[in-house]
Formats: structure tokens, sequence, C-alpha cells
């Protein structure tokens, strides 16, 4: 997957570890050996259910599937942790919308603060975050349980009205957004706005670059910017880029190669831009783990460890 992630340039950071660092390990699970990137990313979807309806999203295959109870899914959790005690991994929790969870969303951050596992991504289109449980935003409780980093808020267009019509879904409001960003910033929590591109909404570096303008001007400062997945690619970042270098004021610095990325690193005002390109690399490297309905995969295809 093609990507573009956009920081201030104070942020040269291209990952949560160090891409130079990592390595590929091997390890048995359930009697049988596999090949890990570490550390690897464990995905721990949710559930199913969403405030929004979009066509792109990579979920859509799952959300038919019938979901489980609390219990059974934090039991089925905590048995799948003990058999990657010994693997170095890092959490992403998605969904769905993680939290219209909330009971299931807060056990299983006790969970991963009892087991001192680092977060790497909380993916979320905004819905929650703000609302009270237990008297507190959702928000707070994330800071409290560690969940600090990569909160990525989906949002597709600076337009309400675009918005909405490209999530089929009640979303947040352009002031809540300021409000998330304002709370996430006072607590040294890690925000970013998440936009995949397409053709009905950003399909140039034009307008890349004034959804960009609209966001710094009600407080976002970081940005992350994808191909579709799982669909026919329409729009290719690699045009996008190609638009970006066209700009006078767009500087190289580096390039980094990892094991699944080749990572080029520009420089744009006060932007850092990174774009991320996707290698084959090798099917038999584990780096990728879903947690789905109690079952653990080796990725999103459905493979079973």
């Amino acid at each position: 997957m093609n990507t573009l992630k956009i920081t201030p340039i104070n942020e040269m950071l291209t990952e949560r570890h160090n891409l130079k660092n990592a390595k590929v390990k091997t390890f048995e699970i359930k009697h049988k050996e596999y090949s890990f990137y570490t550390p690897c990313n464990l995905n721990i979807y949710m559930g199913p259910s969403c405030n929004c309806h979009c066509k792109f999203c990579f979920a859509d295959a799952l959300n038919h599937q019938k979901d489980i109870n609390d219990s059974f899914f934090l039991e089925s959790l905590e048995r799948n942790l003990e058999l990657l005690e010994e693997i170095p991994i890092e959490v992403t929790i998605t969904g769905g919308e993680p939290t219209l969870y909330t009971k299931r969303l807060l056990m299983v951050m006790d969970l991963l603060k009892e087991r001192n596992i680092p977060e790497r991504t909380f993916s979320t289109n905004g819905i929650g975050l703000m609302s009270t449980f237990s008297g507190k935003p959702m928000l707070q409780h994330m800071k409290e349980h560690g969940i600090l980093h990569n909160i990525s808020v989906s949002r597709m267009a600076a337009e309400e009205r675009e918005n909405k019509d490209i999530f089929c879904g009640d979303c947040i409001s352009n002031h809540e957004i300021a409000r998330i960003s304002e709370f996430t910033k006072i607590n040294r929590m890690d925000m970013r706005l998440s936009s995949v591109l397409m053709d009905s909404g950003l399909n140039s570096w034009e307008k890349i670059k004034n959804y960009i303008s609209f966001y710094e001007s009600i407080g976002i400062e970081s940005f992350i910017f994808r191909e579709i997945v799982g669909q026919q690619v329409k729009i290719k970042m690699e045009e996008i880029v190609s638009e970006m270098l066209k700009e006078k004021d767009v500087e190289f610095l580096k390039s980094m190669d990892g094991i699944f990325y080749t990572i080029m690193i520009y420089k744009r005002k006060h932007h850092l831009l990174k774009h991320y390109i996707q290698k084959e690399g090798n099917r038999d490297i584990v780096s990728t783990l879903v947690f789905h309905n109690g079952i653990l995969y080796r990725n999103w295809n459905g493979d079973k460890i």
C-alpha cells in the first residue's frame, strides 16, 4: 500500500520503531515455526458496528459476520496474547468503529496496559472520542491506558457535507475535529487525519494541499494519505507524488530501505513528506496479525495461526 505521510518538519521519525533496526526472527506457535517481522503489528478488530458505511472500507468483507460477546472476546484475546508473549508486537486497534464498543474497548485497553504491550495506531472516524464514559471522555481513558500514538481520525474532505456523502453516514463536525486536536495537544497525544485517494475526493496534489491548508487552520498538524486497499486502484500515489515533486520548494532529504517499504523523505516549507513505497517483500514473513471474532489470523486474508 503506497502511503504519503505529512508531518511538521521536526518529526523526522518515520515509524514508532527504528526501521533500520527491524529484524526477521523465527518463533514457534502451536508447534509450528513462523518467520516474524519484529515488531509485528497485531490488528485488534473490535467488531463490525460502525456509524458509517464507506464503500471503500477494507472491513466490509468482515462486517457480515456475527459478532461475539465481550467476555468471549476478551478471553480469546488474552489466550492469543499468551501465544504471542515471546514475539515483539505493537497493537493497532481498529474496526468497525472501535469507540462504539465502549465496554469492550476499555477491557482491551486494560489488558494491553497490564501486559505492557505498546500501541502503534488507533483507527477511528472520531465519533466517540469525546463521548463521556464513567465520567471521562474516551480520549482521557485512552491517555490513561497509554493509547497515545497515531490516533488516526478518518476524514475524506474539508467540506462537511462532502465528507458525510463519502462516508454515507453521520460524521463529526469540523468543530469537533478541532476539539479533539486541542485535547490531544494538551495531553501530548499524537493525532492525525487519515484519508484515501479517490476519484470523487482527494484525487490531486492541489486538492491535498487545500485539504491540509484548511485543517491546519483549525489546529491539525499531521496527515496520512493512502491508496484504497483491496480494490482496483484508480488514483495512484505515484501520480500524486509526481505532481508534488514538480514544486520548486520540495527538497529531497534521504531514503530509507526496509523489508516491506522504501521510504522517500522530502521537505516542503514547514512540512516533512514521507512517501512509503510498498515492496513485494517475502510472503512467508509475518508482518501483520489480525485478531477477529476470537480467532488469530496471519493477515487480513484469513490464514489462521
